[in-house]
């Protein structure tokens, strides 16, 4: 009797053990659920946000691409323009020394 009675005790600190363990196994998945929520809502973001800046960095490429060719446009046009100066300026001296030498 006595022995049926400590078994009887036995398997309810047992139980009693059994249960405070799946207790806290259950806690834990629900901790690791949250993080793995959390993880795919900041990655989710972040993605979000790498897009956004891919967007932007395409966007400012087509600009300094836009912006060379107006540089070298510029360049070309302040070229053909000295060109031009240079040769006004040859024009000037030979008319210049035309009406010296007469």
């Amino acid at each position: 009797m006595i022995d049926k009675l400590i078994s009887i005790i036995r398997r309810m600190i047992a139980t009693s053990e059994r249960d405070r363990i799946e207790e806290k196994l259950t806690r834990f998945d629900e901790r690791l659920d949250s993080l793995e929520s959390t993880d795919q809502q900041i990655y989710t973001r972040l993605d979000a946000i790498h897009q956004v800046n891919l967007a932007n960095n395409e966007s400012l490429e087509q600009k300094m691409n836009a912006s060379r060719a107006n540089q070298e446009m510029l360049k070309e046009v302040i070229n053909v323009k000295f060109e031009y100066m240079a040769k006004a300026f040859e024009d000037v001296k030979s008319l210049i020394r035309g009406t010296c030498e007469r």
